[in-house]
């Protein structure tokens, strides 16, 4: 059986939604400097987008976030680290991490289960979607020179937005999360590629960085590359 969670309804829509905007018009404008989370139960994450979008408008309304999913689902942890992003693009990658579908209607975002060929696309496990992202999306060039790993990882953030054909402006790009070295400074990097799709990009930028990159939970999360173990002297 499915429960249904309601996080934190407006109070006052109607009269004053025709003169604050619509959600649709909300999502595009209101822009997140910056949010990471790592592995934060999915309400936790869509609370915090609430309370960030009314910190945001304006108006001090925000938006309103619904999440329609069964106990399994809403068990599920997310991991996010988003620069520069607007409301909509947060919350649909939200949605991809959780393997949930997004509705919005003029008074509220619903996150709500995927069923039938929807839910079979979108696993988070598998995320074929995000792997042709990778493969499909083409970098006409791109060249570091002793650039900051971190700073290289949002350049490919913003060159992922700006050369994904969808058509959707609030599904382009990819979420991608770096678990950092402890104690250790990252490498910089210093390269020139042209003509190469996004996931090739992410696998040298990351190399040169000594990090690996794997698919987690609809992410490109990138990690320190192992060191080898030796055998006992």
């Amino acid at each position: 059986m499915q429960r249904v969670r309601v996080i934190g309804i407006s109070l006052l829509v109607g009269l004053i939604s025709e003169a604050r905007g619509s959600t649709s018009q909300k999502l595009q404008s209101i822009l997140i400097p910056s949010m990471e989370v790592v592995e934060a139960p999915i309400e936790d994450v869509a609370k915090f987008l609430q309370s960030k979008s009314a910190e945001l408008d304006v108006s001090g309304i925000g938006v309103n976030i619904i999440i329609d999913a069964s106990p399994e689902t809403l068990e599920k942890t997310a991991t996010l680290q988003l620069r520069q992003v607007t409301l909509g693009r947060a919350i649909w990658f939200l949605a991809e991490v959780a393997g949930l579908d997004l509705k919005v209607d003029r008074h509220a975002v619903m996150l709500v289960e995927r069923t039938g060929k929807s839910k079979q696309r979108g696993q988070p496990e598998s995320a074929p979607e995000l792997v042709l992202k990778l493969r499909t999306i083409q970098i006409p060039s791109i060249e570091f020179q002793e650039t900051p790993f971190d700073d290289a990882l949002q350049f490919l953030r913003n060159l992922a937005i700006k050369n994904d054909p969808e058509p959707n402006a609030e599904k382009k790009g990819i979420n991608i999360v770096k678990i950092p070295q402890q104690g250790v400074e990252d490498r910089s990097v210093t390269m020139r590629l042209s003509g190469v799709p996004l996931g090739e990009a992410i696998k040298y930028t990351c190399g040169l960085a000594n990090y690996s990159v794997t698919i987690q939970k609809g992410a490109v999360v990138v990690y320190p590359t192992p060191v080898p173990r030796t055998g006992d002297q």
